[in-house]
């Protein structure tokens, strides 16, 4: 088969992370299928060249998505040239430009692949935002063979209260790599002596960008809560966002400065979570996190996760070793709850690695789920 997905490029973001890990498994499953990543941005990324290695094509979009109907000819040129037998498009409701590029030409399947639950269009205009929306989302639900959601919350989201249609509207979860708990290793030890605290401390981690709907600042002041409670205990922020300087002057205000550390962008998260003692997500809950990756990903790594309603129940997967709390309650209930969560023992990664594996989020059945979207009709 002939695939081409359309993203933003290949770098950082989730999505595409997720989709070069699915590329790699389908290389063993399928060999013979060829992919290509359409970069819709039109920019290189740090993982074409990964890509590349394993025979995959990438195609940069030549004109800027703001000039949209050159940007949706250069699209369908590609797709006439390519003579693709899938479309698999990656940006939600922006997704049904996409579609209306491909009418009329043979491609045997066309896939929406629903990401996010927030509805995000490229416009500042709110107005634009309102028109544009629920016209594209009838254009990806009436064009699209297959409307594919990470989780029920983002597929029930973007279906806007319309019933699933059998064969057409799916779940397909994120497939994730969690041999990397047993490769990927940071010494407890010495991350704390790097950042200047005792040998002892238990260390709080929050893992997104730090931006108001992840809450990082509600999480400062949970942190500060369980402070009160224990004085053993660290906070570590990583991630990138407007909120950073606004984390700093909160701890500094609540004489937290000494036990607040910000780290920035993170290239390794499974390995710093292995250091740490506790994962917590305060997400708001006004919009529900799509998926929740970096949820999985602590489990991954042996932590125990607190988070509000924020996240979907559907991404934990040990749930005596997680807590969900309402975002409106207290810090105070909060801290009571990742006191207890801090004190509960830490399995082995063998075992978190075997009983993950045997779930529909593994690397492996991630990759067999979604090469059987393009065999069904």
């Amino acid at each position: 088969m002939k695939i081409l997905h359309i993203v933003e490029n290949l770098h950082r973001g989730a999505v595409e992370t997720w989709l070069v890990r699915m590329f790699e498994e389908s290389c063993e499953l399928r060999p013979a299928d060829e992919w290509t990543f359409y970069c819709a941005l039109g920019e290189s990324g740090r993982h074409d060249e990964r890509v590349r290695k394993l025979g995959g094509r990438i195609i940069y979009s030549p004109v800027p998505f703001g000039r949209t109907m050159s940007f949706l000819r250069a699209l369908r040129q590609t797709l006439k040239d390519g003579r693709f037998d899938i479309l698999h498009c990656h940006h939600d409701l922006l997704s049904g430009f996409y579609l209306l590029a491909a009418l009329g030409l043979p491609i045997r399947q066309r896939v929406v692949h629903v990401h996010n639950t927030d509805e995000a269009l490229p416009t500042s205009s709110k107005f634009k935002h309102w028109i544009l929306k629920e016209p594209l989302r009838k254009t990806c639900l009436g064009l699209s063979g297959k409307v594919v959601g990470i989780s029920t919350h983002t597929l029930e989201t973007f279906l806007h209260g319309r019933k699933q249609r059998n064969g057409r509207d799916e779940v397909l979860y994120y497939g994730c790599d969690f041999s990397a708990g047993l490769r990927e290793r940071l010494d407890s030890t010495l991350l704390k002596n790097n950042l200047g605290f005792p040998a002892d401390t238990r260390i709080v981690l929050f893992v997104g960008r730090l931006d108001p709907v992840k809450n990082p600042i509600g999480a400062l002041n949970i942190f500060a809560a369980l402070y009160r409670r224990r004085n053993d205990v660290a906070c570590l922020f990583a991630g990138e966002g407007n909120l950073a300087n606004g984390i700093l002057e909160q701890a500094k205000r609540l004489g937290l400065s000494n036990r607040v550390r910000l780290l920035g962008w993170y290239e390794t998260p499974s390995a710093l979570m292995q250091a740490c003692d506790l994962f917590l997500f305060p997400r708001l809950e006004n919009n529900v996190e799509g998926f929740g990756l970096t949820v999985l990903e602590a489990q991954a790594a042996g932590l125990p996760v607190l988070t509000s309603y924020g996240v979907s129940e559907e991404v934990l997967v040990f749930p005596e070793r997680c807590r969900q709390i309402p975002i409106t309650e207290s810090p105070e209930v909060w801290a009571a709850a990742a006191d207890e969560l801090l004190e509960t023992t830490r399995p082995s990664h063998q075992n978190i690695f075997l009983a993950l594996q045997d779930t529909p989020f593994s690397r492996e059945a991630g990759a067999r789920n979604l090469l059987a979207l393009y065999e069904a009709n």
